[in-house]
């Protein structure tokens, strides 16, 4: 085996096993930054469905009081969040107002995403939140709705 080897590294026929492990390192970066980018928005796409489902859980009830509004809005987070492995512990906090018939609710959800790839990571510290806000009218009778729903990310080093 030595010898073919020796063979190998000698000859200069084209050169192939060199272009190919320099070849190499640059596409395995683009195919793990690949990979932590789908995660990361995998994440954030699945902590977005559970805040919005969160928010309108609490909200359905008016006479609901605001203990059993914050445990039915996690209960539902928790539910609808697929992805817990991938994150760190997730801070959660159900916020909103009551008046003349209006309930504005809003729930904000913030995690930091762990990596595939530890330190090769250029983004190691990754901060995800996402927030979503809902209204319901209930002397109108009308069923609430989503107000707003967005999510925000911040990649610090």
């Amino acid at each position: 085996m030595f010898p073919r080897l020796k063979e190998f590294i000698a000859c200069t026929r084209g050169n192939i096993a060199f272009m190919t492990a320099g070849a190499l390192v640059p596409m395995l970066t683009l195919v793990a930054g690949g990979l932590e980018l789908a995660q990361y928005n995998k994440t954030q796409s699945s902590m977005q469905f559970a805040a919005d489902s969160a928010v309108m859980a609490a909200i359905t009830d008016p006479q609901l009081r605001w203990s059993k509004r914050i445990r039915r809005a996690h209960h539902f987070f928790d539910l609808n969040f697929q992805h817990r492995g991938l994150v760190n512990q997730v801070n959660k906090r159900l916020s909103g107002e009551n008046r003349r018939g209006r309930v504005e609710l809003t729930y904000r959800a913030s995690t930091d995403v762990k990596t595939l790839f530890g330190e090769l990571n250029p983004f190691t510290k990754s901060r995800i939140t996402v927030k979503a806000t809902a209204e319901h009218y209930w002397r109108s009778k009308r069923p609430p709705r989503l107000i707003s729903s967005k999510g925000s990310s911040g990649f610090t080093q």
